[in-house]
């Protein structure tokens, strides 16, 4: 079971989309930084692909998503916010760790 985290916004970079297409079973994905701009991405295949992941597989960090203002109610997948320690204690279920730069 990997954790995938990435912290670069879906418009500018191909990180996340990338992530999507390799994800092995069990997989899953924590997006923080800039990373929580795919909450209000208007990419349909990476909206497509996100609403395959379900809220068990697919993570946002809720300081991130406060600090850039972020309004939740046009989000078009599941997904489930954390917090720090929340983070901390996906990072103990999950080997390896994966970081995409």
């Amino acid at each position: 079971m990997t954790l995938h985290i990435i912290n670069k916004s879906p418009t500018n970079d191909r990180s996340l989309l990338d992530c999507l297409h390799s994800l092995g079973t069990g997989d899953t994905i924590l997006l923080i930084n800039d990373a929580v701009y795919a909450l209000c991405c208007e990419c349909k295949v990476t909206i497509g692909l996100l609403n395959q992941l379900g809220e068990e597989k697919l993570f946002f960090l809720e300081e991130d998503i406060e600090l850039r203002g972020i309004k939740l109610n046009q989000v078009e997948f599941d997904y489930t916010e954390i917090n720090y320690l929340e983070f901390v204690d996906l990072t103990t279920k999950h080997n390896p760790i994966l970081s995409w730069c």
